[in-house]
Order: structure tokens, then sequence, then C-alpha cells
């Protein structure tokens, strides 16, 4: 056999006298069959272990010693292999000596006796007979390690499955085609303490909170239905914490005909991510108010200082018309104070839930208060209002939407511009949703590119001595719950500016308990 020759194709020769080993070897090659003269019954069993497709052995080497030897070595075998042995045998008639050859060959098991004299045609051809049976067993070895690979691959990726669902406090279930439960869930159990016998068929309903119910059982029939990913947000009882908000997520498993098998899925806790969001939106707001607090305070204290002045003229002045002409001056500034009062504490009231809302006058209450901003500024305010059907959200959050992109709108333009706002209804069959569309659009410097794409995240700032870093998350996550978007546009270039569009559904009222609703509730000031 020359070298680096694959050792599962060889035949082993065994024939210690004469030189029939040296002949039936020489015979082999010439027919394209790799072999290997073993002169021992260590050397021949060492190479079966090492790999080979069948051995020729002399009947006056198997001796009882021998026999026991090779033996063991074949019951060694895994269970796919029977290896074949051919063994050379005297011919003529059945003696004693031959009968108890025979006895002694019994433990051997697959053998094929040749007598010699062996044509060599005879003898290529009984080997390659051989050598086709071992290669099926070859094939079916290969079969079994393929399986058993698998195998392996199959249990190590459920292992890392089952360590990533405990990881992520994950819930797994499974649901037929309709969304019924019926097969067993541990996790689901655990989590809710619900029995089988209770979350079966429909029953795991009753684990999700009352007021999230109608809501969760909603957008998971329109993933049946749609046969789309689901995903949905809602309050699911604890056995021993409570209620617990988790993220739900589905998705279909198709059979080969792309009929829908069962849905799978996860129920993460998500309870402590959402309760730092909420502190996140707390403390946002709170920077809000201060800032907004710093704003009013300045612009209440220039009107009022004008009333002290025009009080002391009016005190020491004789002439009663130069009296009321002071007098009216002082009412004048008066009332400015109280618009600013008034717009502040519309600014701030919430009511507990949702109501309808008409999107001008709820414009005009935020401007209001940027009014004193803007001229200082020397930036020109272009107003548009094409609305007139209210819509149900929270006044106070959409409030807090609009203060924080007109703010960054009049730091965007230190040096003068237009700041155009308008209002729209988004109706009509060309519409996909109904709702209302707010622009606010400046001339300022643009955003560039790389602050654009990171605008949103939390804590990302370009304002490192005043900002927090939450503005616009907040502003997010705010449009967000009540199922509205928020697209930006800027540029840096010659036609610079930046233009913010948020649309509000009509089609579909703001989430009550969600966790921007509860911190936003959380920090209004009546």
């Amino acid at each position: 056999m020359s070298p680096g020759e694959k050792t599962d194709g060889r035949v082993l020769i065994t024939a210690p006298l004469g030189r029939d080993a040296e002949l039936i070897a020489g015979l082999l090659r010439k027919a394209g069959i790799a072999s290997q003269e073993c002169r021992t019954a260590e050397e021949l069993t060492a190479a079966m272990v090492e790999g080979a497709s069948a051995a020729i052995v002399a009947e006056e080497f198997l001796g009882p010693a021998r026999v026991s030897a090779l033996a063991d070595a074949l019951r060694q075998q895994p269970a796919w292999s029977d290896f074949p042995l051919l063994v050379l045998t005297s011919g003529g008639a059945t003696t004693e000596d031959s009968l108890r050859a025979a006895q002694i060959r019994m433990p051997l098991g697959n053998i094929t006796l040749l007598e010699r004299p062996v044509r060599p045609l005879t003898l290529v051809s009984a080997v390659r007979v051989t050598l086709r049976a071992r290669a099926r067993q070859y094939e079916l070895r290969d079969r079994l390690e393929e399986r058993q690979r698998a195998a392996r691959a199959l249990f190590e990726s459920e292992a890392r499955y089952r360590s990533l669902v405990t990881a992520t406090s994950s819930i797994v279930w499974c649901r037929t085609p309709d969304g019924a439960m019926e097969s067993e869930s541990p996790s689901w159990e655990s989590f809710t303490g619900q029995t089988l016998e209770q979350y079966r068929g429909w029953g795991w309903v009753d684990a999700i909170h009352p007021d999230d119910r109608d809501y969760a059982l909603q957008a998971w029939r329109n993933a049946v239905k749609t046969q789309q990913v689901y995903e949905s947000q809602y309050r699911l009882r604890h056995r021993e914490r409570g209620y617990r908000r988790v993220l739900a997520r589905g998705a279909a498993v198709r059979d080969e005909f792309s009929r829908i098998k069962e849905w799978v899925g996860t129920c993460t806790d998500i309870e402590q991510q959402k309760a730092a969001e909420d502190a996140l939106i707390r403390a946002e707001k709170l920077a809000v108010a201060g800032r907004l607090a710093a704003t009013i305070a300045h612009e209440i204290n220039n009107p009022l200082e004008a009333v002290i002045n025009l009080l002391f003229l009016i005190q020491s002045n004789q002439s009663l018309e130069q009296a009321r002409f002071y007098a009216d001056t002082a009412l004048a500034e008066l009332s400015r104070v109280a618009q600013i009062t008034t717009q502040t504490l519309r600014f701030y009231r919430q009511t507990s839930g949702a109501a309808p809302t008409h999107f001008p006058e709820l414009m005009d209450s935020v401007v209001g208060l940027f009014e004193p901003r803007l001229s200082a500024a020397n930036i020109n305010l272009r107003k548009r209002y094409r609305s007139s059907e209210p819509l149900v959200c929270y006044a106070g959050e959409i409030r807090q939407v609009l203060a924080n992109l007109l703010g960054n709108a009049i730091d965007a333009m230190p040096g003068g511009g237009t700041l155009s706002v308008r209002v729209r209804d988004v109706r009509g069959a060309s519409a996909r949703r109904a709702g209302v569309q707010i622009t606010i659009a400046d001339t300022g410097t643009g955003i560039p590119a790389d602050i654009k794409r990171r605008m949103f995240e939390p804590f990302f700032t370009t304002k490192t001595a005043t900002g927090t870093g939450l503005g616009l998350w907040v502003t997010s996550e705010l449009v967000r719950k009540h199922g509205g978007t928020i697209q930006v546009r800027s540029s840096v270039n010659r036609n610079h500016g930046t233009v913010f569009t948020i649309f509000l559904p009509a089609s579909r009222q703001a989430q009550q308990e969600s966790p921007a609703a509860r911190a936003s509730q959380a920090s209004h000031v009546a």
C-alpha cells in the first residue's frame, strides 16, 4: 500500500507459509486493490482496528489461540461493522482435520472459504464482491455518523436555547394554528402558576391583566389572521410578584406545503427595563419643567418690573390723565402676565385619560410660551392650520413633544431665521390611515448625518452644557405610545434646515396603562 492511501479500502493478507502472501499482494495490486501483509495475529488485529475492508487468511494460520484473538477483535467492532474474512482452505474430501478446522473457525462469523489452488480470476472476483459488501457497510457507518452529528448538534442547539431562555427570563410557549394552547409549557406554569388544565385552550388569557386583555387578544388574533409575526406588550400575572410587564413575540412554524403547523414564541419579563425607562421619562419631564420655569420666570419678571415702575409714576404724578395712561399700560402688562400663567397651567394640566383635543389650539398654547424667545432671536414664525377634527390623545404629553421640538428649532437658529409650524388633517381614500400630521420646520444649521443616526438614542446630546440627552428619546417614545410616527429630514448644505414630521392616527387611542402614560401622570402638576 502506497503512503497516504486510505486504510479503509485495503485488504489484509496473512499467509505465513511460502510465497502465498507475496503472490496474492501482487495479484491484487495488478487489479488496483490496495493490500497489506500481516505476519502475526497482533499485526492483523491492529490493522483491522486501524481500518480495512477485508482480510485474506490462510487456514494454517488459524490455530485456536489466534482464532480466539481474532474473535475478540471482531466482537469489539462497532454496530455497523461485520468484518469479512476470506479463508484459504485445503481442497479435497472432507476429513476429520477439515471438520476440526471448521469447528475452530466458527467464532469468526462472516467467513468466505476459498479452496486452494485458487484461480487468480476467482480470487480477484471474490475480493471485489467482498469489497462491495464492505462499501455498503461504510455507507451505513457514514449515515449513522451523520445522524449522530445531527443529534449532537440538535442537543447542543436545544441546550443553548434553554440556556438563552433562562438567561433572558423568557417564557416559551407553543400554540395551535388557531391560537389555542394545548401542549405543556413548564416555563408558563412556573411564571404564572397556572396548571395545564387552567391554561389549556384559551385559559392562558386569564393570566393577562384584565385592563390589557382586550388589546393583547386583538393583537394576537390579528397575527393569527394575517399569519404575520406577533408582538405585543402587556402585564402578565406572576405567581409571587403580582403583575409583570412582558414583551410577547411569536412566529408561525410551517410544513413543507407552507401550511401553519403551530405558533411558537416567548414572553420576556421587561419589568425592570420599563421601570428604568419610566425613571428616565420622569427625569426628562423634570428637566423640561426646570427649563420652562426659568424661561417663564424671566418673562413674568419683565412685565412685573414695568408694573412696579408704572405704579410709582401713578403715585407721584399729579395729572389724572397721565395717571390713567400709566394705569392702562400697567393693565396691559398684567394681562401679559396672566396670559403666560394661563398657558403654563394649560401646558401641565393633564386629565387621567386621553380626551378629544383640537390640535390648532394645542399648538398655539405651546407656541405662545416661546413667542418672547422667537422675538428675541429674530425668528419669523409662520403658522398654517388645516385641521378641524379633534383627535383623542393625552394633550399634556403632546404639548411636551411640541415644546421639545420647538425649543430645539429655536436653538438651531441663533442668528435668526424662519420657523414654520403646520397642522393638517389626514383624510380621504388616498391616505393609509386617518389622523393628524404636525410639521415643525426651521432654517437652522441642519443636523449632520452622524448625529442624525443617533439623535433618538437616550443620553445622546450635542448640548454638553445644558442637555440631558433624553428630550428626543422621550419625544419619540410619547409619539410611539400614541401609535404614531416621527420622521426627520435635515440638510447642512446650502439650503440647510431641519423638518420634523409627526403623524398621530385617529384610529388608535393612546394606551392608558403604558409606561409613558404612568410617568406622565406622575410628573404632571395640576
